[in-house]
Parts: C-alpha cells; structure tokens; sequence
C-alpha cells in the first residue's frame, strides 16, 4: 500500500519549506558581500643608490674579478689574460 499524498498537504508543506529554506540561504549569501575598501597608497621609496664596477668572467655566471670603474683598461686586459670566453661587463652594487 502507498500512502495517499492528496489529502494531508504535505507536499504543499514540503514546497514551502524548500522555498524558505531558498530565501533564507539567498538572504546569507547577500548579507555577505562587504563593501570594497579604498585602496591604500604606499608612500615611495627613494631610490637606492647604487655604483657601477666592471665585472669580468664567463657570460651568465658569477663575476671572477672586480674593478672600480675608472679601470676599465685593467679589467680588459684580465679578460685577455683569462682566455677565451671571458667578457667586461659592468654590475651594479650598493653604495658603502
């Protein structure tokens, strides 16, 4: 035997449970959006002082020897001295 659905209402009842239940969750979910914050501004850094030196070593790898800038003759001529492949580029390193 099935039970008979059409003379208790439940199924009207079950209906309208559902549909609170909806309106309920869609109430939650509104009441979470928070209002956008205003964005912050970070007040700029000043500009790091760096110097520039002339390395001298393999491209892509650390620098074997170091000059000061004023000798770049001498940094040329340790590349020579260290043989093919080695190159004079300039780095750029904090101020002391």
């Amino acid at each position: 035997m099935e039970p008979s659905t059409s003379g208790t209402g439940r199924d009207a009842r079950d209906t309208a449970d559902a549909a609170a239940a909806t309106k309920k969750l869609a109430d939650r979910k509104a009441g979470r959006t928070a209002p956008p914050k205003a964005a912050r501004t970070r007040a700029p850094k000043p500009p790091a002082r760096v110097r520039i030196i002339w390395g001298v070593g393999q491209p892509g790898a650390a620098p074997l020897a170091t000059f000061p800038y004023k000798e770049r003759g001498a940094a040329d001529a340790d590349a020579v001295r260290r043989g093919k492949g080695c190159v004079v580029r300039p780095l750029r390193v904090p101020m002391e």
